[in-house]
């Protein structure tokens, strides 16, 4: 019998848990905080819990469950820090903390692998091995805490994966992480990143969640932008720029616009001036990101001067736009270039 992870249960159903056993409600509360509050390892590691309460949820298949954090690199340039963990079937992600100014950002993968396939993520590039568990994304943001001693300012789904093709499983470690019984993070600082899922993203819209969205659009022109990104052949760019702009609209979390800029494919005034068209009159901001590389692409980076003029141009039409800072790139940890070990011989 495959295991349940405890740290992927909401409180609510915690309740009906404990009370499913024959066990007092308030039980619920005092597991949440020893999961979320102490982060006990494993319901061994829990004190003031009766064992029959903890000898049933173990009988039913219960458990705290953390993945194996195979290994921990630090980068040699900065303040980086990547964890690569691996699941009990083996499946491989990782986490990337980020320090810019004293505030810590951790990145949160929500798959293994992706299967979007933007040709220049190293990521794309292994195809999608599955979906992460709830309890897996909790994981990360606790193991790495742990490991490195600190509190985090920020959680942004930026790993591995596509957040929204794993959604019920990421709103819900949304929900566990902002419960204020546990860890009660807030969900103001927590981003939630993506290559466009339509769909999915007018669902989000109309939940008013409270977090922010950062969406991926590369380029105003929908068939270049087909080309780096296949996801925009199923869901494409108007659709995209249109969803975007009802969360916007809708929602109280800040809207993100992602380009990554490419040596000579959309790094030009010109190209610049589309984008500023495209999302005119969106309340909003641009990241540009100037490409780090990743094996086998054949992608590179662009000047700097041309990344500031991009900004500039930007700028001028009344963009909110910022360079992001490379980090981590020394030990395969920047945007793009994760692959839990895989193609990350050389960049």
């Amino acid at each position: 019998m495959k295991k349940k992870d405890l740290k992927g249960v909401e409180f609510e159903r915690f309740e009906d848990v404990v009370v499913k056993y024959g066990f007092e409600k308030y039980r619920a509360a005092q597991l949440f905080g020893w999961i979320h509050v102490k982060r006990a390892g494993g319901l061994d590691a829990v004190k003031n819990i009766p064992a029959p309460v903890k000898e049933a949820l173990l009988q039913a298949g219960y458990d705290i469950i953390y993945p194996a954090m195979a290994e921990k690199t630090e980068s040699r340039r900065d303040a980086t820090v990547k964890f690569l963990f691996k699941a009990a079937d083996s499946a491989a992600f990782e986490a990337v903390r980020i320090e810019d100014k004293g505030r810590e950002t951790l990145c949160i993968s929500s798959q293994s692998g992706c299967a979007c396939a933007c040709g220049f993520c190293a990521t794309g590039k292994m195809g999608l091995k599955r979906n992460l568990e709830t309890g897996e994304m909790i994981a990360q943001f606790y193991a790495a805490a742990g490991a490195l001693g600190i509190k985090f300012d920020n959680l942004v789904f930026m790993g591995m994966g596509e957040p929204l093709l794993n959604w019920d499983n990421v709103s819900r470690a949304i929900d566990i992480l902002s419960d204020r019984r546990g860890s009660n993070f807030s969900r103001s600082r927590i981003t939630v990143s993506t290559c466009g899922i339509t769909p999915v993203m007018k669902k989000i819209a109309r939940m008013e969640p409270g977090f922010n969205l950062a969406v991926s659009v590369i380029t105003a022109d929908n068939e270049q932008r087909s080309k780096l990104m296949p996801v925009n052949v199923k869901y494409p760019l108007k659709g995209v720029v249109e969803a975007a702009a009802e969360f916007g609209r809708k929602a109280k979390g800040r809207l993100t616009f992602e380009c990554v800029l490419f040596d000579g494919i959309n790094d030009s005034l010109q190209h610049a001036e589309a984008l500023a068209g495209l999302i005119r009159g969106i309340n909003c901001r641009v990241n540009i990101i100037p490409y780090n590389s990743a094996a086998g692409t054949g992608y590179s980076r662009p000047d700097t001067l041309k990344a500031l003029a991009f900004q500039k141009a930007l700028k001028r039409r009344g963009v909110e736009a910022y360079i992001r800072k490379e980090k981590g790139a020394d030990i395969k940890a920047a945007c793009g270039q994760l692959a839990a070990g895989e193609n990350n011989s050389q960049c």
